[in-house]
């Protein structure tokens, strides 16, 4: 009984593995938004054309339209402290070579550790339990204004030493800029079952997608507002709003919210900030919801 009751925590440490489906899909943490500034505006960023470094894990379609040839962010994010207590360290990584983009990124979240106790009581070991995700993405410009872009991923999820799920998804975009207004849509996260426990089988986040932002004002003083829509193909529905300030592209303010239905994260708000200086960026973001809120994330990066 004991070590069935560890197990139990395990599961609840690592809240978005296979076994903690509840809707019939696995691998839900892809859907977390690891970025600066996308996690500080909901995860609205899929018409961002600044998110160079993160096109692996979005929209790689969005590269050709970047003001930088080159971006490398790293962040880190104390994910549902009140939770599951988990750490997110990711690194993303983007490159514009004009016609063609190429982003390549990593993320590893790790639960909480929890001891392993054999069935006489004693305490055996440590685990704790962990889940991954690794990407590439290409994007290329089709003609002036319209692109086209897909990424391809691995995932993993491990709940204890003997019981890991791995898996692998894919996406898909078209995206249109335009002065001031971008759009793009797509699907995400499409790819073959993963069998879990028991033989049961779970189908990845698989969601269609819609986004456009717009962007007013001039580089002393300018605001950019998103929307972001998904409809899941389990049912599920999301649509995140952000918004963002910035003054001399230097020091930046932002704000968001993402409302969700049987989606794989719940409603939340997002404020942030950020600054940049010689292409160096420091970014902040924290969550507010009842389920992810107190989700902290620092984030550091290059853009030249």
């Amino acid at each position: 009984m004991k070590l069935r009751y560890i197990l139990s925590i395990a599961l609840i440490a690592c809240t978005l593995s296979v076994s903690a489906a509840d809707n019939g899909t696995t691998f839900g943490f892809s859907r977390i938004d690891r970025s600066g500034a996308g996690s500080a505006m909901a995860g609205a960023t899929l018409s961002n054309t600044e998110n160079l470094a993160w096109g692996a894990f979005a929209n790689p379609s969005l590269a050709p339209f970047s003001s930088s040839k080159t971006a490398i962010d790293f962040s880190f994010q104390s994910w549902m402290p009140s939770y599951s207590a988990g750490s997110n360290f990711t690194l993303g990584t983007g490159f514009n070579f004009g016609r063609l983009g190429l982003s390549v990124g990593g993320s590893y979240l790790g639960g909480t550790a929890y001891d392993i106790i054999s069935d006489t009581g004693v305490k055996t070991g440590t685990f704790t339990p962990n889940d991954m995700q690794f990407g590439a993405g290409l994007g290329f410009l089709i003609t002036d204004g319209l692109s086209v872009g897909a990424n391809f991923k691995y995932f993993s999820s491990t709940l204890t030493a003997k019981n890991s799920y791995s898996g692998f998804g894919a996406s898909a975009f078209v995206s249109w800029h335009k002065d001031a207004f971008t759009a793009s849509a797509g699907i995400m996260d499409i790819g073959p079952a993963v069998e879990g426990s028991g033989k049961a089988s779970y189908s990845l986040p698989t969601s269609v997608a819609a986004s456009a932002s717009y962007v007013l004002g001039n580089e002393a003083n300018r605001v950019l507002a998103e929307l972001d829509a998904h409809y899941f193909l389990s049912g599920g529905f999301s649509a995140a709003i952000g918004a963002e300030y910035a003054w001399n592209d230097m020091v930046f303010a932002r704000a968001g919210y993402c409302l969700s239905s049987s989606a794989p994260l719940p409603s939340y708000a997002s404020v942030g900030a950020g600054a940049k200086f010689k292409g160096i960026k420091l970014n902040v973001s924290y969550l507010l919801g009842e389920t992810v809120g107190g989700s902290l994330l620092l984030g550091i990066g290059i853009d030249f």
